[in-house]
Parts: structure tokens; sequence; C-alpha cells
């Protein structure tokens, strides 16, 4: 049963249907802000819990440990920015404003957003200690590949018969490439290097025959 609902301090447990449900969310909303303050080693189960309003226990009634809460508020956030830049990409023809779209996304809001380059840096780290965790991250990067190969079916079919590959290759190239770039991003501090790969696709958009260019115009 919830008690003063909403204010720091005040413990509640955890419930059934829509209470446990939003017992879920606050918990996942303190964890990106304890992560976000303190990083993966000052993050603590304790901490998240007084974030949230919550009793310990309520914790590990919807996690098992501190890896599967952080896991999961990597997997809302990707979530939640991927469905709005699909929405925005999906609503222009123009391929340079498509790759417009896509470069604003990665290089200044999915690395520097919830999403953080360090908690997906510090999940990859987890997971080579912990198999259970590595199934987890093997499971979920199934899942991109799978949605990215998806996507660029949708919005480059006609491109993909100028290359001599699978939509589902691609799917595990690209994904390498932008997981390299993640990479790069945390050494260099900035987007210099999605800056860079961009500059190139934007002078390949520029040799395409203008039917592939503008499609739907």
């Amino acid at each position: 049963m919830a008690a003063s609902e909403g204010k720091p301090g005040a413990m509640v447990e955890v419930g059934s249907g829509n209470e446990a449900a939003d017992t879920r969310t606050r918990l996942l909303d303190a964890a990106a802000e304890v992560y976000q303050k303190s990083g993966w080693e000052g993050t603590s189960l304790r901490g998240v819990a007084e974030r949230a309003g919550v009793t310990t226990g309520a914790v590990y009634a919807h996690f098992e440990g501190k890896s599967d809460l952080l896991l999961a508020v990597c997997e809302r956030a990707g979530a939640e920015s991927v469905l709005d830049v699909r929405g925005q990409v999906a609503s222009v023809t123009s391929l340079r404003k498509k790759l417009e779209l896509l470069h604003d996304w990665y290089a200044h809001r999915l690395v520097a957003g919830r999403i953080t380059g360090r908690l997906v840096h510090d999940l990859w780290r987890d997971a080579f200690e912990h198999p259970k965790m590595r199934k987890r991250l093997v499971a979920l990067y199934d899942q991109i590949r799978g949605s990215v190969a998806e996507n660029m079916q949708a919005e480059l079919g006609p491109l993909l018969a100028f290359v001599p590959a699978a939509p589902n290759a691609l799917g595990i190239l690209l994904t390498a490439v932008f997981d390299g770039l993640l990479i790069q991003q945390l050494i260099d501090g900035n987007s210099k290097s999605v800056d860079a790969l961009f500059e190139v696709l934007y002078m390949l958009e520029t040799l395409l025959p203008p039917a592939f260019r503008n499609r739907g115009q």
C-alpha cells in the first residue's frame, strides 16, 4: 500500500497491478538519476530505494540486483529514444534529411541523453565479469541488430539493391560500427568521430541518383 506518494523518503511497498508498475517506473527514474550523479560504483540499491521512496525489498521484488536494474534503465531509455527518432525519420522522404536526423540523434541525443555512453560501457564491463549479464546483453544485441536491419529495409529498401549483403549482415555491421563510435566518444569527450562518419555518408549520398535521394517526392 502506498504512503505519502511522491515525497522523498516516504517508504512504499510493492503492490499489484498499476501500483506495481508505478513502483517499477519510479525505481527506473531513481536509478537513472542516481547513476547520472554517482556513476556505477556510487550507485547502490539502498540509494535508489531511498530516492524512489520505497524499501530495498521493493527493489528486489522488481530486479535481481544493480546490474539488472541499470540494464533495465538502459533498455527503457534506448527504446524511448529509438521510437522517437524512428518516427522523425519516417516522416521525411529526403535521404539527406534522414541522415541529418540520425546524425543529430546519435551524436547529440542518444549518447548525451539518459542512455549515456558511460552506462553502456559499464554494462559491457559488468558482462565480462558476470556470465548471466553477458547472456542478457547477447539477447539485447540480437534484438538491436534485428531492429537495425528491419529499419534499414523499411527506410532504405531500394538502396539495398546496390549493396551485395543481406539486411541482417548490414545490421550486424552497423551495430559494430556504432559501438566503436561510442567508445571513441567516451575517449574524445565529443562527437567528432560520429561527425566524421556522417560527413562520409553525406558525400556518398550526393553520388546516388536523384530518385533514390528523394524517395516519395
